[in-house]
């Protein structure tokens, strides 16, 4: 795992990318990250996760004013994003978590995809989609901007032979060349 000094040593050199780079996010072993202004809420519907239909029709995006605040209520879900973008090396790889504050109240920030891959948002940086839950019972106030978790950096032993953006698009739940080129999705 990379340390603070670690972490701003490779943004330093390039070999990370984090755009904004503040390095007041930084802590002893992570990097703090801050709630982005767009948010998209699931609408009722069924769906077959086996099926190739894009997701994008079952959920309706809302964008946030800088401080707009949004409340989730005990069991609601939204899909949201952090407001930096990252461009990850082919020898490192990352790990999203929440914020212990708001894991205390039962907010989940990471529905289980909590990996981000050596690779990814790389030529272009990218942000992080967060899986945002109310596991709690009370209703939460999340806020754009707000800080909403942290990234943790490891070093591979040995970097991977290809970047997960050379190899899959991102969104979508099948490699490349398997299909033709799509937008950037939730």
């Amino acid at each position: 795992m990379l340390s603070k000094k670690d972490i701003e040593k490779k943004v330093d050199n390039g070999e990370i990318k984090i755009e904004p780079w503040e390095p007041s996010n930084l802590k002893p072993a992570s990097l703090a990250v801050h709630l982005d202004n767009e948010v998209a809420r699931p609408k009722k519907g069924e769906i077959d996760p086996l099926s190739e239909e894009d997701y994008e029709q079952y959920f309706e995006k809302q964008t946030l004013s800088m401080g707009e605040t949004i409340k989730l209520n005990p069991g609601d879900f939204i899909l949201a994003r952090t407001r930096e973008s990252f461009g990850i090396p082919k020898d490192i790889a990352a790990l999203m978590d929440g914020k212990t504050t708001l894991a205390r109240l039962g907010l989940s920030v990471t529905q289980g995809a909590m990996l981000i891959h050596p690779g990814s948002g790389e030529p272009k940086p990218r942000k992080i989609v967060l899986e945002i839950k109310n596991d709690g019972p009370f209703t939460i106030k999340l806020t754009s901007e707000m800080q909403i978790g942290e990234v943790f950096f490891h070093e591979l032993k040995t970097p991977t032979d290809i970047a997960y953006d050379e190899g899959w698009d991102y969104g979508l739940r099948k490699r490349l060349d398997e299909l033709t080129p799509k937008t950037e999705s939730f």
